[in-house]
C-alpha cells in the first residue's frame, strides 16, 4: 500500500513539475509583450528613451550605426539580424571600460527590453497575432547607451504577425 502512494505521488509531481513548465514557458515574455501592445500611430524616439533610463554615452568618430533586419523563420518565430557598422561586439569585455568601437546590444520588443545581444543574431521565437515592434540600442561595455547628438543608437522594424501563422506554426510542431 505505501509503495502504491508513493508512486502515484511521484507520478504526481512530475505531471505537476511537467505541467509547470511547459505552461510557464508557453506564457512567457511573448504573452506579456501582448499586453503592451503598439499604437499603430507614428512614433518618435520618445517612447524608447523615456521608458528606461540607461546612462547614455556621445559615440565617438566614426560613429557606430546599427541595422535590423528580421528575418521569418522557416520552423516559426523571427530571427534578428543585427548589422553593425565601426562597431564589433565584445562579449569578452562587457561589464569593463568602454573601448570606443566595442560593445553590445539590447533588443527589445514593443519597447519592453527582452535581452542584451552579443552577437549578430538573436532568436525571437514565436510572437502573438498583431503588429510588434523590435528595436535594437547600442550600449558600450559599461552598459551605457551610445548617443549621436543626445539620439540613442538605434534601428526599429515593425512585423506583423497574422493569426493563421501561429495556428500554422502549432501544426507543424505537432506533426
Amino acid at each position: 500500500m505505501a509503495k502504491k502512494i508513493t508512486i502515484y505521488t511521484i507520478l504526481a509531481l512530475a505531471i505537476g513539475i511537467s505541467l509547470g513548465y511547459f505552461l510557464g514557458y508557453d506564457i512567457g515574455w511573448e504573452k506579456a509583450l501582448s499586453q503592451h501592445a503598439i499604437d499603430e500611430t507614428a512614433h518618435d524616439d520618445s517612447m524608447y528613451t523615456n521608458h528606461m533610463q540607461h546612462e547614455q554615452m556621445e559615440a565617438t568618430t566614426p560613429v557606430p550605426s546599427v541595422d535590423l533586419v528580421i528575418h521569418k523563420d522557416p520552423k516559426g518565430g523571427y530571427n534578428a539580424q543585427i548589422i553593425l557598422t565601426n562597431m564589433v561586439f565584445s562579449p569578452e569585455n562587457v561589464s569593463g571600460d568602454h573601448v570606443p568601437g566595442q560593445g553590445h546590444a539590447h533588443i527589445y520588443v514593443n519597447g519592453i527590453k527582452i535581452n542584451r545581444v552579443y552577437g549578430e543574431w538573436y532568436y525571437l521565437g514565436e510572437l502573438e497575432p498583431g503588429i510588434h515592434e523590435v528595436s535594437v540600442r547600442l550600449s558600450t561595455n559599461n552598459h551605457k547607451e551610445l548617443v549621436q547628438d543626445g539620439k540613442i543608437i538605434t534601428d526599429i522594424e515593425t512585423i506583423e504577425v497574422a493569426e493563421q501563422e501561429n495556428s500554422m506554426n502549432n501544426m507543424q510542431m505537432e506533426k
